[in-house]
């Protein structure tokens, strides 16, 4: 019974009883973990049993990796501190508006637009934030107010845990009654992941994404583009074509001609140009949408 049917005549009040004991259970279950090492060693047996598995990861992998997930935005700035450089945002930042710039090009190029929707498309255009490696302001994400005792002073996991989920659900609801702030960061820049966010109308970078082999403070310009470039590139699609086409069909419809063919007909390929970076010719290639 893990869902209960709010359907008129399903449940009854001699139910009631038994739902608050599964709710127990339930809740039990979820925190054997952080009662204390018995507990732990307890449920971590269960599960192997259960899942026909053997052994377990060490404390150092399982804690460290917990933290970072309950402590997600304290292990932001640690994270950034160690591995993230000021150069490296401003640099890929700058990146990202020489793609912007190439976007505009694109547009002001597109001579089936009237002015009136070319004007339409680049104030679009310009309206995407760009959101490189981590925030710029941390204050919205601070965890001043978080309240946890160490061991030393008598603390213990389960109140650790307790506190940081009463401080979490406190913090919802405060933004309940706020109007949406579409400058926060959904995901900390430890998380490896590049997207368009339409809520905050922004490209993001993430710090944990722009690392290895897609981007690294020694590349070249060159080889920076062509490999989180055309990362970044097919993320402005996501706002622009499915938007500026649609006003290019019905103003082509209006006034008829060759160009009246819908650009839904096209395929990916018809809508990209290769550009071959200058210093690396061959190798790598980056696909810039036309309109």
């Amino acid at each position: 019974m893990s869902r209960v049917r709010l359907r008129k005549g399903v449940y009854d009040s001699s139910f009631l009883s038994l739902i608050k004991d599964y709710m127990i259970v339930h809740g039990a279950i979820g925190a054997v973990y952080i009662l204390d090492r018995e507990c732990y060693n307890w449920a971590t047996e269960c599960s192997n049993a259960l899942s026909g598995a053997s052994g377990s990861l060490d404390d150092s992998t399982v804690f460290s990796s917990q933290t970072a997930k309950l402590l997600r935005w304290p292990t932001a700035k640690l994270y950034t501190s160690v591995y993230l450089k000021q150069e490296d945002k401003e640099r890929i930042a700058k990146m990202v508006e020489e793609i912007k710039a190439a976007y505009h090009g694109i547009i002001e190029e597109a001579d089936f637009l009237s002015d009136e929707t070319r004007a339409n498309a680049i104030e679009k255009l310009d309206a995407i934030s760009i959101n490189s490696l981590y925030p710029d302001d941390w204050d919205k994400y601070s965890c001043e107010a978080l309240e946890i005792k160490g061991v030393d002073e008598g603390g213990t996991l389960w109140e650790a845990v307790r506190n940081l989920t009463r401080f979490t659900i406190n913090q919802l609801t405060e933004k309940l009654s706020k109007p949406v702030d579409k400058d926060e960061w959904a995901y900390p820049p430890q998380t490896v992941n590049c997207f368009y966010s339409p809520t905050a109308n922004g490209v993001f970078i993430l710090g944990a994404f722009a690392q290895g082999g897609i981007y690294n403070s020694d590349m070249s310009d060159e080889e920076m583009l062509a490999k989180l470039g055309s990362v970044i590139v097919m993320r402005f699609p996501m706002r622009l074509i499915p938007r500026v086409p649609s006003l290019i069909r019905m103003e082509t419809s209006r006034t008829g001609g060759p160009r009246r063919t819908s650009l839904r007909s096209r395929s990916v390929t018809s809508r990209c140009r290769t550009i071959t970076a200058p210093s690396i010719p061959g190798r790598y290639r980056i696909f810039m949408p036309v309109l």
